[in-house]
């Protein structure tokens, strides 16, 4: 016919041709070759075209001839969660946090889908179901070469029961003895800014601080561990965040006299400096260098509380550290805090020195301001010259947070050795 008379004269173009420099044989069942794979035919169920193939079938045909995903178990699948802590149990009886429809619980799941580890899996996704369902439904898209080099792509939906299972930490607590380490942290202040201030540390910082239970006191809080390696370890941690002095303690609770093995519980008492940022306070004149260097003898404003008390003088703007270990040997009480600040309002302001103004790179600048309290405004005609170390950030008009000392109270025994006056 006239496709045969088409196909014998393209055979015999590429038999005269001297493009390639092969043998005859060669060029002759590249052609075929060719032919076969351009031929086109009908589908033997459906009568689409299609190209030739050995099974004559067409993919939508074939997929309905062929399960590729008989080999994996789809019903009757099971996963546990803690109803108390809501982790999911893995491998090993191991339970790891995970939020629903989230990336982490989509690879718990497949890894529970019996042979599908066999299987050349393509996607994986989730399928809505009602959050009280108790149901999670999973979509796996499997791909798989079946006969001669023909590759077909299946989907199939995987069910899983969630069923209710306590962890091992969330059993220790309904226990009799819940906690192996007691980590209890306290501050005695009237404001509690350096506990707020490590909480927000603790939070950006959750997966190093591992602890089963936290408990809120008085003056402070109570971390519960389960392994008293992870109290200590925490304990490090805070050296590098607060300054605080610590003491332990340990209390048996059982004991095995045969095996000579004991059961005791670890208590690790932390105690905060009871100053906090923006506290004012006053430096002994006899402190030394590690209290203070050339602050000693003048009032100083807490800058920042870290793993070191930063100390400011608003006079001149010079800035002195203190460590945890220096300040328990000579303790310092607050001659204000940040409960007494007063608003102020901005009168005018004047850098001490006018011609390092532009040039200054410090973080502080040092000007004369003229300031009035912010209630008197309309009332009286009261002002105040003072000097401060913020004249980079304040102008006309600003109002600002400071200390009235002429009606403040504080203790003598605050302001002994002091050099002069107090400000």
């Amino acid at each position: 016919n006239h496709q045969c008379t088409k196909y014998k004269f393209y055979i015999a173009q590429i038999i005269q041709t001297n493009h390639f420099e092969t043998s005859f044989e060669h060029r002759l069942s590249t052609s075929l070759l060719f032919m076969s794979n351009y031929v086109k035919i009908l589908c033997c169920l459906c009568g689409k075209s299609i190209e030739s193939n050995v099974t004559a079938r067409c993919a939508e045909c074939l997929k309905a001839e062929v399960d590729i995903t008989d080999p994996i178990q789809t019903a009757n699948l099971k996963v546990y969660q803690c109803k108390r802590c809501e982790k999911w149990q893995g491998k090993s009886n191991h339970f790891v946090p995970c939020d629903l429809e989230s990336v982490e619980l989509l690879a718990l799941l497949l890894k529970k889908i019996p042979g599908l580890d066999k299987q050349n899996l393509s996607d994986a996704s989730f399928i809505w179901t009602e959050p009280h369902s108790k149901r999670l439904k999973v979509k796996v898209t499997l791909k798989r070469e079946v006969l001669s080099k023909i590759t077909i792509q299946q989907e199939k939906m995987a069910e899983f029961v969630i069923e209710n299972r306590q962890c091992s930490d969330c059993a220790r607590i309904y226990a009799n003895q819940p906690w192996k380490a007691l980590v209890q942290l306290r501050q005695r202040v009237s404001h509690k800014r350096t506990i707020h201030q490590l909480e927000q540390k603790i939070l950006s910082q959750n997966s190093l601080v591992q602890f089963i239970d936290l408990k809120a006191q008085k003056d402070g809080l109570d971390f519960y561990f389960d392994e008293k390696c992870i109290a200590y370890r925490f304990v490090e941690w805070l050296k590098g965040v607060i300054p605080f002095k610590h003491q332990q303690s340990k209390k048996l609770i059982g004991a095995d006299n045969h095996s000579n093995i004991a059961k005791d519980q670890l208590t690790i008492r932390c105690d905060i400096v009871p100053i906090c940022k923006g506290d004012l306070v006053a430096l002994p004149s006899n402190g030394g260098k590690g209290m203070g260097g050339e602050l000693c003898g003048r009032v100083a404003l807490v800058q920042s509380i870290t793993s070191l008390i930063r100390l400011v003088d608003p006079m001149n703007g010079k800035k002195a550290d203190i460590t945890a270990d220096k300040y328990w040997r000579h303790p310092l009480a607050p001659i204000a805090s940040s409960a007494s600040l007063v608003e102020f309002v901005v009168l005018d302001i004047e850098p001490v020195d006018p011609i390092n103004f532009s040039q200054d790179r410090n973080e502080f600048l040092i000007a004369d301001a003229e300031v009035a309290r912010k209630q008197d405004l309309g009332e009286n005609d009261d002002r105040f010259f003072v000097r401060t170390h913020l004249g980079k950030y304040l102008k006309a008009g600003s109002e600002v947070l400071g200390y009235d000392l002429r009606s403040g109270n504080c203790n003598d025994s605050a302001l002994e050795g002091l050099r002069g006056e107090p400000p």
